[in-house]
């Protein structure tokens, strides 16, 4: 991990810091102070995202089938913004994607009761 201290960088890696992820300007090589993901993208990629080397599964691993498919391409456009799937991602996950996730979570919690008066 990079020494808070010093703001040399050569990577935007070298920016990171935990889950915040941080911008290199390459050119001064100095850490810009500034975040590029933002806490929901970190919610959807470590804890709703099931990942090889979690012991967990992922939060929202077994979704109703009503919405698995509609709920798994939402989940990667939150952890991935841009559709950068499996590289380290330095673009904010839009706010939009947090309300068309809360409005899907909503209309499975609405169809798992109909399902549970229905049986």
């Amino acid at each position: 991990m990079k020494d808070l201290g010093d703001p040399k960088c050569k990577s935007h890696q070298e920016c990171d810091f935990f889950d915040c992820r941080g911008w290199c300007d390459i050119e001064k090589e100095k850490c810009v102070p500034k975040r590029t993901n933002n806490n929901l993208q970190n919610v959807c990629e470590d804890i709703f995202i099931p990942r090889a080397h979690n012991f967990y599964t992922g939060l929202l691993f077994y979704p109703p089938d009503e919405i698995a498919a509609e709920l798994k391409q939402l989940l990667e456009e939150c952890a991935y913004p841009n559709r950068n799937k499996g590289e380290i991602v330095r673009t904010p996950t839009p706010t939009e994607v947090f309300w068309k996730l809360v409005t899907l979570l909503k209309r499975s919690k609405h169809l798992t009761k109909q399902n549970r008066k229905n049986s």
